[in-house]
């Protein structure tokens, strides 16, 4: 049985987690050109990165990467890794960020699947150079 992150942790957490998935925009992306694989990297408002998308059309399931430094898993009580990736299944499905991807890609004219497909989530840290 899961938890409800939503319900359990600190109200101020949740709070600064939602200030942070409404406000996701996109820091760069790549479209479908000569293969089917696509890609999106959603930041917050300073231009840190948060989450880093990719897939294939052509392939049952997409990668859902999440920067663990930019949710402060530090500061709430919450167990390991587990706890931490079942917490980021909850957010990518609560915002919707399916939606927001599919929708990002189609108001370019740039055909992406993502609906009905397997997830894949993991922890990434993006470089600054």
């Amino acid at each position: 049985m899961s938890t409800d992150y939503f319900n359990t942790l600190p109200s101020g957490y949740i709070e600064y987690v939602d200030k942070i998935m409404n406000n996701l925009v996109v820091g760069s992306y790549g479209a479908p050109e000569w293969d089917d694989s696509w890609d999106i990297r959603l930041d917050d408002l300073n231009g840190n990165p948060i989450f880093y998308m990719n897939g294939e059309n052509s392939q049952p399931i997409y990668r859902i990467n999440f920067n663990p430094s930019a949710f402060l898993f530090n500061m709430v009580p919450m167990g390991g890794e587990g706890e931490q990736l079942e917490f980021i299944v909850q957010v990518y499905d609560k915002y919707n960020l399916e939606r927001l991807i599919y929708d990002f890609f189609e108001k370019k004219n740039m055909d992406i699947e993502v609906f009905g497909k397997e997830k894949g989530f993991g922890e990434w840290t993006p470089l600054r150079l």
